[in-house]
């Protein structure tokens, strides 16, 4: 064959090439067609990432009136030019979330031209913490959190940025009613010890509706004296001291006279619990009463 094989356009990403002959056969020029270095077919190219830094030529081919096949290539292009691509977001949002149960998402961004990433929380509720460096969005909604929570993740490269806005509905969970603990002390002591020369103890148990309150008097020489009750020693000044105790369980009080001369006392005083709540009545509809 006689003439040449062409291309036409820019020799940069995101541009189309485009393939033309003036080719000549005098055994008769059959159909053409044309491949691409890269690999696609057809008169036109479109170039992608995956062509940067590459010169592009283009093979036409046919087969002639004699039954030969026939190619021409034509002469390469200059290496194809890199465009700065945007970054993208290839995760999906999770869009919902429970009152009182961990919300996460992760936020994974990519990068054609293989630059890096930066992240940041641009909008993120109160109840969310967002981590840069590893793109992981979480927290727990309350009560007031109750609705829509907007949120904005923006990713940057070197030069480009995009944002991944989305919106989480919190739905409402059913909450205990909360109630007032009113606590009552028994009329008579639970435990009282006395030390009369360098220790005394006694037990006492607490119940799950119970506190206990232990009041220490002492004598005259109140740095002689110390009281060891669940796990934790206690001395005092010459007004002696009290100790509130709450955690439902048994215990071992111990007192102690450095001097073995006693002159401390403990009284060990229950108290019972128990919550009230306000119940309320009537319908709860526009323009009724509510009794409570």
């Amino acid at each position: 064959p006689t003439g040449s094989v062409t291309i036409s356009g820019t020799a940069a990403e995101d541009q189309v090439l485009t393939a033309s002959n003036d080719l000549a056969d005098e055994d008769v020029l059959g159909a053409i067609t044309y491949t691409w270095s890269n690999g696609d077919t057809g008169s036109t190219t479109t170039l992608g990432q995956s062509d940067v830094g590459s010169a592009i030529t283009v093979t036409a081919a046919y087969t002639d009136g004699q039954g030969t096949a026939e190619t021409s290539t034509s002469a390469a292009t200059a290496a194809v030019a890199n465009v700065e691509d945007a970054p993208t977001i290839s995760s999906t949002a999770v869009t919902s979330a429970t009152e009182d149960v961990v919300y996460s998402y992760t936020v994974v961004g990519d990068d054609e031209d293989g630059d890096t990433l930066t992240m940041v929380g641009t909008t993120v509720p109160s109840w969310l913490t967002f981590d840069a460096s590893t793109g992981v969005l979480t927290g727990t909604p309350g009560d007031a959190d109750i609705g829509d929570s907007d949120v904005v993740i923006t990713v940057s490269d070197a030069s480009v940025s995009v944002t991944d806005t989305f919106t989480i509905a919190v739905a409402n969970v059913n909450d205990a009613p909360a109630g007032s603990t009113i606590c009552t002390a028994q009329s008579t002591p639970t435990l009282t010890v006395i030390v009369t020369g360098s220790s005394a103890s006694g037990t006492f148990t607490i119940g799950s509706d119970q506190t206990a309150e232990i009041v220490v008097t002492t004598d005259n020489w109140p740095g002689e004296g110390s009281m060891t009750v669940g796990g934790q020693t206690y001395t005092w000044g010459s007004a002696g001291t009290t100790v509130s105790l709450t955690d439902a369980g048994s215990y071992t009080l111990q007192l102690d006279d450095s001097y073995s001369d006693g002159g401390h006392t403990a009284t060990v005083t229950l108290s019972d619990c128990e919550t009230t709540y306000v119940l309320i009545t009537g319908d709860a509809y526009d323009g009724e009463t509510l009794t409570a």
